[in-house]
Formats: structure tokens, sequence, C-alpha cells
């Protein structure tokens, strides 16, 4: 006879060997005989069909239960294996994975395995996925870009001014990054009393594999040595907190194995938060909505066009007061359309590639202040434009170094 708190486990496992291979859909017809045979009943289809999404719907709240036990089981086992992690990633590397499969090969329980699998994700180590496979719920690897745009809350109380620095496509990773120049920067924001730096994407250099020739641009090739040049390397100083996207060359590491760089950086580096996939809406106050951005058009005719055209493909609600765009390596700002425009220039030197394609690389950021009145509305920006004109050959070298 069927029991609903022992058997749980088997009755999803017999129904979805009865699903239909192209739709997914269970056959109840077959489900049901198949389950009277097993659990040696005469139940109807419709007693079937009721036990088992029961079954799944406790199986998938004790699921969430679980997510909320997790840290608690690890603690309680010594903390994090640094080999089970490894094991996991590699086993799902291999291939979708039930998490029975998972927990028994990587030696541990199955909230454990959950624990595991929430922490590999947040790491930024794999994204993940669940897939239906045969009928069996699995974990997979996830090399698609999720872009989902998010609006953060900036704003402290009534705020009359604001100054900040953007900064963009640092290409860490890339022997033609300029660490020291973005160590300037950071100086020069402690100078200036800045706490705020925003960074607009592709702070990694990545690594492409539809074009081979790119490995000989990088001094560190994989995820794991980029990730861990920029935790190193990128500038820390106390009192200033940088937010920042990720751009396409960043999301280089999703599709080549699903690692997610921006969420591997910001759990390291708690003074850098990572906001999203090449947008983020940061809100300054009620009336000023300011945007990061990194497109994925390519170098235009003139400077200004992209920006022109991206506007003009805005309808009126959907525009921010202000917009930073990377990507384009240019230094730009104007204002069209009630926003005020920033191309954010790079913080590397001209690569080999962009030579080739006869492509103008800017090195520089932007310093701004914002001015608001009573309500909240912007009344001025004043834009500061600074602009790296010698650049460092081999730069990186020294701050790898320094690193060891």
């Amino acid at each position: 006879m069927y029991n609903f708190t022992t058997d749980r486990d088997k009755i999803i496992e017999i129904t979805r060997t009865c699903a239909e291979p192209r739709s997914k859909q269970i056959i109840w017809k077959l489900a049901s005989a198949k389950l009277n045979d097993f659990f040696q009943e005469t139940a109807t289809k419709d007693i079937w069909r009721a036990r088992y999404n029961r079954a799944v719907k406790v199986l998938g709240d004790l699921e969430a239960k679980y997510e909320k036990e997790i840290k608690e089981v690890i603690d309680q086992n010594g903390g994090v294996d640094s080999d089970v992690k490894t094991k996991i990633v590699s086993l799902l590397k291999s291939g979708a994975k039930q998490l029975k499969e998972l927990a028994y090969r990587a030696g541990v329980s199955e909230v454990e395995a959950l624990g595991y699998l929430s922490l590999i994700e947040n790491e930024g180590i794999v994204q993940l996925k669940k897939v239906n496979i045969g009928g069996y719920q699995q974990y997979a690897i996830d090399t698609t870009l999720r872009q989902d745009k998010q609006e953060y809350e900036h704003a402290v109380g009534v705020v009359k001014s604001k100054t900040f620095m953007v900064l963009s496509d640092s290409h860490m990773g890339s022997v033609n990054e300029q660490t020291s120049f973005i160590h300037y920067l950071y100086d020069l924001a402690v100078e200036r009393g800045i706490d705020t730096v925003y960074h607009c994407g592709d702070i990694s250099e990545g690594v492409k594999r539809s074009r081979p020739a790119h490995i000989f641009s990088l001094h560190a090739i994989s995820f794991d040595e980029q990730l861990e040049h920029i935790v190193s390397a990128y500038p820390h100083r106390d009192g200033i907190t940088t937010y920042f996207i990720t751009g396409n060359h960043d999301h280089f590491h999703i599709e080549n194995g699903g690692a997610n760089i921006g969420k591997g950086i910001s759990a390291q580096r708690p003074d850098m938060i990572y906001l999203g996939i090449n947008t983020a809406v940061i809100k300054l106050n009620d009336k000023c909505k300011m945007e990061l951005f990194h497109p994925q058009d390519g170098s235009s005719y003139a400077t200004s066009y992209a920006g022109q055209k991206y506007l003009d493909s805005l309808s009126g609600g959907d525009k921010p007061n202000i917009l930073f765009v990377g990507h384009h390596h240019k230094s730009l700002y104007f204002q069209y359309r009630n926003v005020h425009y920033f191309e954010v220039p790079s913080t590397h030197s001209q690569s080999d590639w962009e030579k080739g394609k006869r492509i103008q690389n800017t090195s520089g950021a932007w310093i701004v202040t914002v001015d608001f009145d009573e309500e909240g509305t912007v009344t001025r920006i004043v834009p500061e434009s600074i602009i790296q004109y010698k650049h460092i050959k081999n730069d990186w070298q020294q701050w790898k170094d320094l690193t060891k």
C-alpha cells in the first residue's frame, strides 16, 4: 500500500517514467497501471494524480525549507569542505545530475548537497538550472545570460548634491590593462572625498573561444585566474564602495562554462557590489533614476551616433535621467531628450585587435557632481573628464608580482 510519508520519492520516480517524450505530459492511464502494480492497489488515475501532485508540492516545500537550514547543517559539520565543493562542480561539468546522485557521489546528505549548490551559484562558480530529463528533475550548468534589469535605492535622506566617479572596461586579465591608472583614479577619489564608484562592465577580459588568437593577449587565462587577479589587484580603499555591472567580455565566462565573475568578485570583495548583467538602474532619489548600461553593439562612425539612436528608441516612461554607457571605449557627454548621456571611457590601453580594426580607444573616467532641488529634481550636472594619455606597457606585471 502507498504511504504518503515514506513513498513520496517513489511515486514521483514511477510517474515521471510515464511522461510523453516530447511534450513531457504524464500519460495517467499508463502511470496509474504502473503505480497500482507496484503498490498493490486498485486506485483510479484521478487518485494517483492527486497523490502525485501532493507529493511534488510537499517535496518542493521541503526543498525550500532545506535551503533555510543549509548554513546550519554545513556549520555543524565543520564548515565548507573545498574538496566536496570541487567534486560537485566536477560532477555538474560532466553532465546533468539528480540531487540524490550528487549527494551520494560527493559523500554528503541531500540537505548538504543543496547547500553546496547554493554556495557554488552564489560564488559565481557556475550558474545552475533545473531540467527534466527522462522524467527526473536534475541540476545542470546554465550557460545562458539571465539579463534582468534591477533597480537599487542609493538615496539616503534628502541629498542636495552627490559626487561620484564612473569608470568602465578595465579588461583585467588582458596584457593591455592599466592597473596603475585604476589605482590612481581611486587615490583621486579618496583625495576628493568620493565614497562611491560605479563601473559599467567588462571588469574582466574573459576568454573568447571563437577567436583562438585571443589567448595571446591574456596574462590571466582561466576564470579562476582572472577572478583571483581582480580580487587581489583591483583597488580597495577604506570608505569607498564600487558598484558594478558585467559586460560582454565578462559574459564569455558564462558562455564558456556557466561562471558568473560578477558574483565571484562580490563574494570575495565586500566593497564591490554586483548589480547585474548588462544594465542596472540606481535611484539617487524618488525623482532621479541613473542607469548603468553595457550595450552589445559595435563602434559607430560617429561617437555620438550610438547614444542618439539608443535614446531615440526609448519611450518617455523608460528614460533614465542620467545614463552611463560603457563598451564603446569613448569619452563623451551630451544632453538629449532630457537625458544626461555619458559615454564612459575604458581603463586599458588600445589592444592589437582594436588597432587591427582601426578602433580608437580612450582611457579615462568621469567624476560627476549632481545637484538636486528640494523635490529631488536634477538642477545641475558638473561632468569632469579624466583622460590617460600615457600608458604603461605590461603594467599588469608589477601588480601581479605584488599580490603573490
